[in-house]
């Protein structure tokens, strides 16, 4: 039995605590939706009242798209996304976090991309992965973005693509990027007179379509939205250049067979 002794104060998102009854270990086994989570909840961020919201958010999801969550904590989405059948690329700032994550990916059998990364950067190095397989029509990716307090500043690492409608991720292929950004907002009649200049300042606009959807209420005047909007972003010259390199070797590989 723990208490709970501060606030979350760090960047890892931690709080200190105090071990008021048994052992002073903080390691723990939580099952969700089947799935097996082991951390050291002194180390890593861990909230089970956001379970809802993973399910809701899952809904969303295809077993053919591909999740980028910037923020993944332990790995709880990007495990459920993972088992859907998506392609994850899951983040966290906090090496703990990064941790449990590849552990929690071998203990339930499951492969998805892990990375120990600041989300702007992570951002860079998704948009030096491979281009994605071609298809008759682009792939939707979903960027999850699931830090309250600052998300919504980490839009910025889209600012580029939001304003030329140009994909840079996976070297410039075409996507439909569709993002899911928590934050919080005080006033609950209005909330976005707070979030709105906050994308502005990003992004510099506001996405059409853009909506924030109530999640939960975390405290008096603290309550918490998911802001979701998608955007279809056409290939980079690099997207282009690297399409029509991959169809020359393609046909390279035919003409190869022939002669065979």
């Amino acid at each position: 039995v723990i208490t709970k002794v501060g606030s979350l104060s760090n960047e890892f998102r931690t709080f200190d605590m105090e071990v008021i009854a048994g052992r002073d270990d903080t390691n723990v086994t939580v099952v969700e939706r089947k799935l097996k989570l082991r951390f050291d909840f002194r180390e890593v961020y861990w909230n089970s009242r956001l379970s809802e919201e993973r399910v809701r958010l899952l809904d969303q999801v295809a077993p053919d798209d591909v999740v980028c969550d910037l923020f993944a904590g332990v790995g709880a989405f990007a495990l459920q996304c993972a088992e859907k059948g998506c392609t994850v690329h899951a983040n966290d700032l906090n090496p703990a976090g990064a941790a449990a994550m590849r552990g929690n990916a071998a203990l339930n059998h499951l492969e998805m991309s892990v990375t120990n990364l600041c989300a702007r950067e992570c951002v860079k190095m998704l948009c030096g992965l491979p281009a994605l397989p071609a298809r008759s029509t682009p792939t939707r990716v979903h960027a999850i973005m699931n830090l309250p307090e600052l998300a919504l500043d980490f839009l910025n690492a889209f600012r580029e693509m939001v304003e030329t409608r140009k994909s840079t991720l996976f070297s410039g292929s075409p996507v439909e990027l569709v993002v899911h950004c928590h934050c919080f907002a005080r006033e609950k009649d209005n909330p976005d007179a707070e979030i709105h200049p906050r994308l502005i300042a990003a992004m510099g606009c506001v996405p059409a379509g853009t909506r924030a959807r109530e999640v939960r209420d975390v405290a008096p005047k603290k309550n918490m939205y998911c802001v979701e909007f998608s955007l279809a972003l056409g290939c980079s010259a690099a997207g282009a250049a690297a399409e029509v390199q991959a169809q020359a070797m393609e046909g390279d590989a035919v003409k190869r067979q022939k002669m065979q």
